[in-house]
């Protein structure tokens, strides 16, 4: 399933990821299984995907002044963030970084 934030469907940019600004590994937490995402940053959009390079992530974000992107930080750090669809969805940033 495909879910796309703040553009519609005619209207959604290709996904070139060669030009990723900035990329990492997220857990989304589960009530039964937790998932693991590939988060890359684009100028344009934000994709997360379930594999790496995703032609087809799970979510994209675009870029611009309707969307919102949350973050939750512990003493300085980035420990989540969080994108609004439907509700808001919270993806860990720390969970790696803590288990390597």
């Amino acid at each position: 399933m495909n879910q796309s934030i703040g553009e519609n469907q005619q209207s959604q940019p290709s996904i070139n990821y060669g030009n990723v600004k900035y990329s990492f590994q997220c857990l989304r937490r589960h009530l039964f299984k937790d998932k693991v995402y590939h988060v890359h940053a684009l100028h344009n959009m934000i994709t997360i995907g379930e594999q790496f390079n995703d032609p087809n992530p799970k979510y994209k974000l675009e870029l611009n002044l309707k969307n919102t992107v949350y973050w939750k930080q512990e003493h300085g750090q980035n420990r989540a963030f969080g994108i609004k669809y439907k509700q808001l969805i919270f993806f860990q940033t720390n969970y790696f970084i803590e288990r390597m």
